[in-house]
Formats: structure tokens, sequence, C-alpha cells
């Protein structure tokens, strides 16, 4: 599920897509890197077919098969990766969106023809800030709530009346709140986000990611980029020095406009560690780009 917010540039976006899976969607050591995020899930979540999936190892500038948490005996002295020591860190969703699947690229470009077709280039653009303006209101709301005040006391909003009933039944299963809306990154692989929220969802701790859309997302099939998304913040909570608690239970919460009940996708340990592997893959193909446009200017 990508934002809508970022559809104003895909067009350029898709011609720079075309090039660069021209250059990248041939083999690199051994391993395919073209491929649909779409096509497979693990075991355990709603039934969806799995398939192995393949992340890098490790060699010079690769990406190794980094751990999504620091288990006992963890030290960094043993993992060889030359961590960015200054500069702007690249965040979770700018990876995702410059090495999305070309065939996602293609279906977000025709959404945005058909809706300026029917709103006008004017309409488009205002639809995408009151999209924008309406998600940031719905974040603040929920933050609001877990900060305790009673759901019935806060101020939605006509745009967010649907989300905030869709989203009901679920809030209340939110408990032990230990953050929410906080910036996190990865000291050792070299990227950051804002994490929505860090709770206990049915007595586990999770990284939870509120989402909304106006289509139903009833498997994680369906949900795109966000179960990786989810993984990355995962990650880099975990080896954020801020943060004092490891994580590897992640949430989804899919809330939709019309009122209808959120979708929520759980995700265990083993699912999790599906898709931080995938997200492995997707940083290990973001360096390479990096390198490869660095080439190119430095020609």
């Amino acid at each position: 599920m990508y934002c809508l917010q970022r559809c104003c540039h895909h067009k350029r976006y898709l011609s720079k897509c075309l090039q660069r899976y021209s250059r990248h969607s041939s083999t690199q050591d051994g391993i395919k890197f073209h491929e649909s995020e779409n096509t497979s899930v693990p075991p355990d979540t709603n039934g969806e077919i799995s398939t192995q999936s393949q992340v890098p190892k490790s060699s010079d500038t690769n990406i190794p098969i980094f751990p999504l948490m620091k288990e006992p005996g963890f030290k960094k002295k043993d993992w060889n990766i030359a961590a960015k020591k200054s500069g702007r860190l690249p965040s979770v969703t700018k990876i995702l969106q410059d090495t999305m699947p070309i065939q996602n690229a293609i279906m977000l470009l025709k959404w945005k023809q058909k809706m300026i077709a029917e709103l006008g280039e004017k309409g488009f653009i205002k639809f995408n800030e009151e999209t924008l303006a309406a998600g940031s209101a719905l974040h603040r709301c929920i933050q609001q709530y877990l900060q305790g005040i009673p759901m019935n006391e806060i101020n939605v909003g006509k745009a967010n009346a649907g989300h905030w009933k869709s989203m009901a039944s679920i809030l209340p299963q939110i408990t032990d709140v230990y953050a929410t809306e906080k910036y996190v990154k990865h000291p050792m692989l070299s990227y950051a986000g804002y994490i929505d929220c860090i709770a206990t969802y049915k007595g586990k701790l999770c990284v939870i990611d509120w989402k909304t859309s106006t289509k139903p997302k009833p498997t994680l099939l369906k949900c795109y980029d966000s179960p990786l998304q989810t993984a990355a913040y995962t990650g880099a909570t975990n080896f954020d020095d801020s943060i004092n608690v490891q994580v590897v239970d992640t949430l989804l919460v899919i809330a939709y406009k019309n009122g209808t009940e959120a979708h929520v996708h759980y995700m265990p340990k083993k699912t999790s560690q599906y898709f931080w592997e995938k997200w492995l893959s997707r940083l290990h193909m973001y360096r390479l780009m990096k390198a490869s446009e660095k080439e190119a200017l430095d020609i």
C-alpha cells in the first residue's frame, strides 16, 4: 500500500525506474534482485503461500544477513559493516520508494492518471494535500488516545470520522505504550524513520504501524511494501541506542474511510524475520543504485 502523497512525482519516477531496472534486473552474486515483493509471503499469514526469500550475503559493500534483533552475545565487531558516519540517513520510505518493483510503479502511475482525469491537475494536488493533512491528524488523534484521553473526547474531524470508527474496536487492545511517533535509526545499516508506536497487543510487545486505505487489505499480500516498512522499523528499534527494549513482533493496522472494521495483521517473529530479509534485499538494491549513480557522476 503506497502513500497517496508520494504520487505527485511518479511520472518522473517511472522513467528513472525503467532505466534503473534495465541496469539492476540481472543477477548479482548469483542472486536475482528484480523480483516482486507481492508474490510470496510466509506460511503463517492468513494462509498465503510461502517461498524461501533470497538475501545477499556479506561481501564488501553488500548488505549481509543482519539480525533483526540483538541476540545474546551480539558484538558489533563481528560484523564487517562500514556505517555512515555523517550526513543525513535515508528514510525507510525513501528506500522502498526508490526500489519499488517496476510493475507497482506502473500501477501507481495509472492510478494517478485516472485521478487526474477525474479531478484535474489542481483537483489532484488538492486531494493529495487533504490526504496528507488527514493522515497527520489521524496519527495525532491516535497518539492522544494512547496518552490517556478518552476516545469520545478526541476531536477527530470529518475527514477521519470513518477511520476512527474503523479503529474503535482495535485501539482498546493496545496497552502498555512504550513510545509513539518516535524517530529511530539503525546505526549499523545506516537508515532511519519514524515509528508510529511501540506497545503491547494481546500480550505481545509490537512495533505498530497505522495505515489507511480506501480498498480492503484483508491479507498481507494486499499490503504491498507495508510489512517490509514495519520490519525495517523493528530492526532499527532494536539497534537504536535510545531504546531499551527488543521487539520481534509487528502489527500492521489498516483503517478504512468508510468505517468498516480495520484489518489487523499481527506478525510474529517468524513472519517479521521473513519481511526483514525482504527489507535487507531492498536496502542492498538501494546501495547498489546509489553506487551506480555516484560512478556515473564521476565519469
